[in-house]
């Protein structure tokens, strides 16, 4: 059974803004088993009470909905009928989140779709019916497509019942045209089928065509942009046979259970939890968008493992899930960015969590340099990251910034070197004991020595000789070299060490430590049922 979209009424009184914005919450975040959920909710009472169908002795309404399909369809279009106008930045947001859920968008695209089409169909006149059809047949294929293009004709024609025009086409007729935004669209789906949309290789007689259109540059760039996405998601043939199909306007009413209208006066009253509260960890089904940077992939690696731990799902696609989760280089972290701007949580370490104001499913993971850092910052961080039980930075880098990080004691520094020469020198004098043969004299310079066959029963004592004279030297220099500096050794080459390590610090280990404090912060906020 079908009913046009005109035969579908809603009273905003008995549904109001507020039970708009709940079903939005909910109703694309759920899957299928979940759906008798949310029929305890408010928002789903009232839409019952509120919508009919037809009007006067054939007014009908809702006893109940069968398929959560169903229901998200019914919502669309009321929602696009009578309420998009009313809460701008609600349909900006439902826009931007097409951008991240495929199945959301499509269906907003259709139904926007049905409605034009439906309010075009009922407002054509006859004259401005005759000048379509003239203004399809100046559109003459440029890739042999004249088949697809007579099917297409037929398609839109059918919908307006024409017949044969009587009058002569005149370019000047396109000026006083009413739906200028429909003839603009034809030609651009006729281009789409064409295929040569994309390029902007429309036909110049076309092109002089479209400039007679009383319609505005900017107009004609969306319309086209709408064409383009309608063409790339559901592909040239939605345009010849799906677009403009005879039933296209109607809705289909097979899971919709009908009665006899009645007024209902009853008011809502809730026994049971919201379905949020009733969802709980082990319903949930989480998606986390794969982050391109590496440190990133780390964290939200870490995420699925702690998600599995307690049964939670992890998703491949957004569709049916109660949240999903974005990192700033995510594929889609602009739009995510975009629709997450409610601060649910702010950490001290410069980093934050945001969600969705309107679905309250979609999170944004925040986090950015800290301004004006410093050593004890540096430390203090260092010291949370290390009990808080996450692990993407190894211990051996933080071990390795921690040695290298500040200037040393006089003290330090002089056991730092000595230690460095010791191993430097035994290095070299290693790689030089298979060719040493023997020194000039016991107080030689060690490094003056002679090749030939090495008498092996004397070469630890001459190595050793030879290490413990270099090492002395070595401690000679060191010392001479510090021995103007008082408490803290500050030689331009530790400067430049200690700047160089704490770069590598706030550049690359401080970032993976705050997505690894945003993940745990995360987790908590889950597990808690505090999102």
């Amino acid at each position: 059974m079908k009913c046009t979209i005109n035969d579908i009424h809603v009273d905003v009184n008995k549904l109001t803004m507020e039970d708009i914005e709940a079903a939005w919450r909910q109703i694309f975040n759920l899957q299928s088993n979940d759906f008798q959920r949310v029929k305890r909710e408010k928002w789903y009472h009232n839409l019952l009470r509120a919508v009919t169908f037809g009007s006067g002795d054939r007014k009908m309404m809702i006893s109940d909905i069968i398929s959560l399909n169903q229901i998200q369809q019914l919502f669309m279009i009321v929602y696009l009928k009578n309420y998009r106008d009313l809460n701008k930045k609600l349909n900006q947001n439902m826009v931007l989140i097409g951008n991240l859920n495929k199945v959301i968008k499509e269906l907003y695209h259709t139904c926007v779709s049905k409605i034009k089409l439906q309010e075009e169909i009922d407002s054509f006149e006859p004259e401005e019916i005759a000048v379509l059809q003239h203004f399809l047949s100046e559109y003459k294929s440029q890739n042999n497509k004249t088949e697809d293009f007579q099917k297409y004709r037929r398609s839109i024609l059918g919908l307006l019942h024409a017949r044969t025009p009587e009058s002569k086409f005149e370019k000047e007729q396109l000026e006083k045209a009413s739906h200028p935004n429909a003839f603009c669209r034809c030609a651009f789906e006729l281009c789409a089928i064409d295929g040569c949309l994309e390029k902007g290789n429309i036909p110049p007689n076309m092109q002089e065509l479209l400039d007679y259109l009383p319609i505005s540059a900017v107009k004609r760039r969306e319309i086209r942009e709408n064409v383009l996405w309608e063409a790339d998601n559901m592909g040239a043939e939605y345009f010849i046979n799906g677009k403009y199909r005879p039933d296209f306007a109607d809705f289909d009413l097979n899971d919709i259970k009908l009665k006899e209208y009645q007024e209902d006066t009853s008011t809502y009253e809730s026994n049971t939890p919201s379905s949020s509260e009733q969802i709980g960890v082990q319903g949930l089904r989480v998606y986390i968008s794969p982050p391109q940077s590496s440190i990133e992939k780390k964290s939200a690696n870490a995420l699925r493992v702690k998600l599995f731990d307690i049964n939670v799902e992890v998703a491949d696609t957004p569709n049916g899930c109660q949240y999903c989760i974005y990192f700033p280089s995510s594929k889609e972290a602009n739009d995510a960015k975009n629709v997450a701007q409610k601060p649910i949580y702010k950490g001290k370490y410069n980093f934050r969590i945001l969600r969705s104001e309107y679905s309250g499913a979609y999170i944004y993971l925040d986090y950015s340099p800290i301004p004006d850092i410093n050593d004890n910052l540096r430390e203090e961080i260092v010291e949370v990251y290390k009990n808080s039980g996450m692990s993407s930075v190894k211990g051996k880098d933080i071990e390795t910034w921690q040695k290298g990080h500040s200037p040393k004691s006089r003290q330090d520094y002089l056991s730092q070197k000595l230690s460095e020469a010791v191993g430097d020198f035994s290095s070299s004098a290693k790689e030089g004991a298979a060719s040493l043969w023997e020194t000039k004299s016991p107080r030689a310079n060690p490094w003056e020595i002679k090749i030939g066959p090495p008498p092996i029963l004397s070469l630890g004592k001459k190595i050793g000789g030879a290490a413990m004279y270099g090492i002395g030297a070595l401690s000679e220099g060191i010392g001479a070299a510090t021995s103007a500096v008082g408490t803290t050794v500050e030689q331009t080459l530790d400067k430049t060490v200690i700047r160089q390590v704490n770069d590598n610090f706030d550049k690359k280990i401080l970032p993976a430590m705050q997505c690894d404090f945003l993940v745990l912060e995360l987790f908590n906020l889950l597990i808690k049922n505090e999102l």
